[in-house]
Parts: structure tokens; C-alpha cells; sequence
């Protein structure tokens, strides 16, 4: 299933099952994405427009166990259930936590782990807090690659956690780690994707 979020406005998904593409609600930004832990506004870890009721805070960098950032694709099968079978290393991310200061959006707080290395930075993982300061949605970025030429980062695979209900989803992507970073904008486009589902 493929999904194309469109200034957190209009989202886009193929399905599949039908080989159609159809257009989904943009206007809840934190409902599940088709009934996976997904929602827009966590998409990518925080695709959250920024507004000025928010207030930043960037504790500094700690070292965390995470998994390696891979040159090439892992071996398969890399995925077993929810556990990724990869190789972990310890490994600096600057850690920044964000109030929302709005009683009306479903979260009260997010923390955001990002990794900084050659010069390039990739939101690693985020923890979502509700309005009642429990941890609710978390979800990361868990296997990471990087061309060895341009240092262009991209990702094979994360996982969503619901942490109140207990659920998760993993979600699986297949990067192409172009030498070219200069992707032309018609890759995006609704004709690209009806193209590819045929």
C-alpha cells in the first residue's frame, strides 16, 4: 500500500486489492491511517506543521543501543513478526522535546530523536504524550540506510506503537539509494503513482 501526504492536507493511497488509488480525509491530521497505528501528523516521526503555540527544548545529545545504518540492503528475511533482525550500535542523537501548549490537539508533548552523522539528519524516533502526560503513540525509524557516496539517508523499515491500546504496525519500505538525490518533482506526482500500480 502506498501513501502520498500532500501538504497534510489531501492523502492519497493505493490499494491494492481494487489496483485503484483513492483519495482519503485530510481533515482529522490524527486519525490511524487506514486502520494502522499510522497518523499523518506522525508520519516520517513529526510531519506536524509548526505553529506558534509550540515551545522547543533541546535537552542536548545522549547515546543510545539503535540499529547500524546500513550501506546496502540487509539480508533477508531482516523482519521476524515486530522485530527487525538487525546489527545494533551505540550511536549520539540530539534529543528535542516540543510543548504543544494546545489542550485541544490530541498530544500534550512530543520527543523527537534525531541522528546527525556526515553532515546529514534523520528523524530517528519520537514519543507522543496525550493530554493526560501518558505515553501514547511512539514509533521510529528502525533500519536506516545511507548511500556510501552522497551520505543520502533513507529507511528500510519502522514500527508504530500504540502504547495505551497495546497495538503496533510495522511498516516496510524499499529505498533506492540513487547517487542522483535530485529527484524530479513529477515522481511525485498522481500520474507517477497511477503508472507504477499498472
Amino acid at each position: 500500500m502506498a501513501i502520498k501526504v500532500d501538504f497534510w492536507i489531501k492523502v492519497f493511497s493505493y490499494i491494492p486489492a481494487i489496483r485503484r488509488i483513492r483519495r482519503l480525509t485530510g481533515s482529522d491530521l490524527t486519525d490511524p491511517l487506514l486502520g494502522t497505528d499510522e497518523v499523518t501528523d506522525d508520519f516520517e516521526v513529526w510531519r506536524q506543521k509548526i505553529n506558534q503555540k509550540m515551545s522547543f527544548k533541546f535537552p542536548g545529545k545522549k547515546k543510545f543501543i539503535v540499529p547500524k545504518v546500513y550501506l546496502e540492503r540487509p539480508s533477508e528475511p531482516f523482519l521476524k513478526r515486530n522485530l527487525f533482525q538487525v546489527e545494533w550500535e551505540i550511536r549520539p542523537l540530539m534529543i528535542l522535546e516540543i510543548d504543544m501548549n494546545d489542550p485541544d490537539y490530541s498530544y500534550s508533548k512530543r520527543v523527537i530523536y534525531s541522528s546527525s552523522e556526515n553532515n546529514t539528519y534523520l528523524l530517528y524516533y519520537g514519543e507522543n504524550f496525550d493530554q493526560k502526560g501518558r505515553l501514547h503513540r511512539s514509533d521510529g525509524i528502525l533500519v536506516e540506510c545511507a548511500n556510501p557516496k552522497t551520505f543520502f539517508r533513507s529507511w528500510y523499515g519502522t514500527l508504530r506503537l500504540d502504547n495505551l491500546s497495546g497495538h503496533s504496525t510495522v511498516m516496510l519500505m524499499d529505498p533506492k539509494l540513487t547517487e542522483d538525490v535530485n529527484v524530479p518533482l513529477s515522481a511525485f506526482s498522481m500520474k507517477y503513482l497511477l503508472g507504477k500500480a499498472r
